[in-house]
């Protein structure tokens, strides 16, 4: 799998910056946003794996701009980080913005870091199942052009065996 690439996204500078300095020694390509425009550019120009948004910033929700991804970018994985976790929030994230996580802040770096793990170990076995739907297919695709020749050389094959059978078959005396 290429670089696994992500975007933060939280209105507190201080906040992407320790969740830049918590991810990027695992060699992830981080991308920061300080509010959901930006964050929409950046998903505009870039190809990323994974959102974590912070839930409460001023022009929308992390849930509302979740769901914004799902809409226009519906594979990439997405996570909510709040510092006010309350199963209605947890809810809305899952259920209306399919969040993987609510990851609660102050986060448990190694806990943080685990959890992007197991979304790239999720994102690099749908991509080795894809390869392999798409090597199936072309699996399949030279069966069927090796039973089609297959046929024709045994078709060719019993007109020689006939031809040589009756060598005179076919020429009139």
């Amino acid at each position: 799998m290429s670089t696994f690439r992500m975007l933060l996204v939280d209105d507190e500078i201080e906040v992407l910056t320790a969740l830049e300095k918590t991810l990027a020694p695992d060699g992830y390509e981080i991308f920061t946003a300080s509010d959901a425009e930006a964050a929409i550019e950046v998903l505009d120009t870039e190809p990323v794996d994974l959102v974590i948004t912070d839930q409460r910033m001023p022009s929308m929700t992390g849930t509302d701009f979740l769901q914004i991804v799902k809409h226009r970018y519906p594979w990439i994985l997405r996570m909510v980080l709040t510092g006010y976790a309350d199963s209605g929030t947890a809810r809305e994230a899952y259920e209306e913005a399919g969040a993987l996580r609510v990851l609660v802040k102050p986060w448990d770096e190694a806990y943080l870091r685990g959890v992007v793990r197991t979304a790239r170990r999720y994102l690099e076995r749908d991509e080795t199942a894809a390869n392999n739907r798409e090597a199936e297919g072309v699996n399949f695709d030279l069966l069927s052009t090796s039973d089609v020749v297959y046929t024709e050389c045994r078709s060719r094959e019993s007109e020689a065996s006939l031809a040589e059978e009756h060598p005179h078959s076919g020429k009139k005396s």
